[in-house]
């Protein structure tokens, strides 16, 4: 079963991959760099934190253990770009397999 908070990350990331690709398309590396981790920190501070406000919801037991893979692929990110401040092709690929395999778990579990 597809939690609610997945769907509502889905709907709110699809816009900010799109805009981050034109961005890498366009070789504005740093608007991607930052979209990403912008969608990622809005979904969690924003999203849920308005949905509870408006009502109150339990946080399921499989959304709390997502937490753990998110904050540490974040520290991921933050290692990979330390070596020069730079992302090159390889790290950008193994932070989307990455977040290709969570998103999978996450829908599939």
């Amino acid at each position: 079963m597809v939690d609610r908070v997945t769907i509502v990350a889905l709907g709110t990331s699809t816009p900010e991959i799109a805009t981050s690709f034109a961005g890498l398309i366009r070789g504005s590396y740093g608007i991607s760099v930052s979209n990403l981790i912008g969608s990622d920190l809005f979904n969690i501070l924003g999203a849920l934190g308005l949905a509870a406000t408006v009502s109150p919801f339990a946080i399921s037991l499989a959304a709390q253990q997502s937490l753990f893979p998110m904050v540490g692929m974040t520290a991921l990110l933050v290692i990979l770009m330390r070596s020069g401040w730079q992302l090159t092709w390889w790290k950008g690929g193994v932070l989307v397999l990455l977040g290709i395999t969570r998103w999978g778990i996450n829908i599939g579990g």
